[in-house]
């Protein structure tokens, strides 16, 4: 319920629609609470007896009120963002696709800080070691037409990663380290399926690449963002991917890091949102809830194994 001064500030928005009744505006403005909830009341009554009533009462709230979204009322926008997105688990799926289980699989070997001890395949995707990186790793399956390719992007991990985690937590952004890597990776495998996948800061990265480099987005197939890093302080570029279509969101309710990614965007269009799995902030923070229950099946390569099957010369078969 608004109270009286934000009633006020309501009744107070100059707008006008097409599809609204100019007297219906006026009553809005006019009118008190009680008075318009009554007639808001008997509207809707008209409405289930088959009357006409668009363009009245209740298209004119509608538009009174998005014009208070509209204009920045933040102190009402958070609280509601954040409501919905804590009643997303009750409204939005929180099944987990095996295909999202494998994402989460590939981002895991980013993680391993030595790329050496990097798996070289998870199942039909071999990863092409030219081009890891400290942060990513890309993964192909070349028995698809067209390829099928997904860099995996780690979140923090080592002692200088706080210190990007600090940035977003006061800015809601942070530097672009990967949109180098992506370019290389479009530009070694075109015209193929593409995937990016982060969790925690590598979402940032993920983000940021893009948003810096508009042309790889129309490149690329899915994006998915497990646990998206984000700040109550500020609406940041994570946030701003909400309403992408080709953009999946993977989170936690009680994910403390995802709070700013709760209370500046309604749920996102795709969402899958858990509820909490522990007491334990960092466990609701945690990748290991979005790995398969089996683990993926992984090993290791030659170097020239590695080169034959990317190139085509040799056909991946796996045990």
């Amino acid at each position: 319920m608004l109270n009286d001064d934000q009633f006020s500030e309501f009744q107070s928005q100059e707008s006008q629609a097409p599809h609204v009744h100019p007297a219906a505006f006026d009553d809005a403005r006019k009118s008190s609470k009680l008075q318009l909830i009554h007639a808001l009341h008997q509207e809707h009554k008209a409405g289930k007896r088959g009357q006409l009533v668009g363009g009245g009462l209740g298209d004119a709230m509608n538009s009174l009120g998005k014009m208070m979204f509209d204009v920045g009322i933040k102190p009402l926008q958070a609280p509601w963002n954040l409501a919905t997105n804590l009643a997303a688990p009750l409204t939005h799926s929180t099944t987990v696709s095996d295909h999202a289980k494998f994402l989460a699989s590939t981002i895991e070997q980013s993680y391993e800080l030595d790329e050496t001890k990097r798996a070289d395949y998870i199942g039909d995707f071999v990863r092409d070691t030219d081009l890891s990186t400290e942060y990513t790793d890309v993964w192909v399956d070349t028995s698809t037409s067209p390829k099928h390719v997904i860099m995996s992007v780690r979140g923090t991990k080592k002692s200088g990663d706080f210190a990007d985690d600090a940035v977003i937590a006061a800015t809601g952004r942070v530097q672009n380290r990967i949109g180098l890597d992506v370019g290389k990776m479009l530009q070694k495998y075109p015209k193929s399926h593409i995937e990016l996948a982060g969790h925690s800061l590598g979402t940032q990265f993920i983000a940021e690449s893009l948003r810096e480099h508009p042309d790889m987005y129309d490149q690329i197939e899915r994006i998915s963002l497990f646990n998206p890093a984000s700040t109550p302080l500020t609406e940041g570029s994570v946030q701003k991917m909400s309403d992408d279509s080709k953009t999946y969101f993977y989170e936690n309710v009680g994910d403390l890091v995802g709070l700013g990614q709760m209370m500046w965007s309604e749920p996102p269009k795709n969402l899958v949102m858990k509820p909490p799995q522990s007491m334990n902030p960092l466990s609701n923070h945690s990748l290991d809830q979005w790995l398969p229950e089996t683990e993926a099946e992984t090993g290791q390569l030659t170097p020239e194994q590695t080169a034959d099957i990317l190139s085509g010369k040799t056909e991946w078969q796996h045990v």
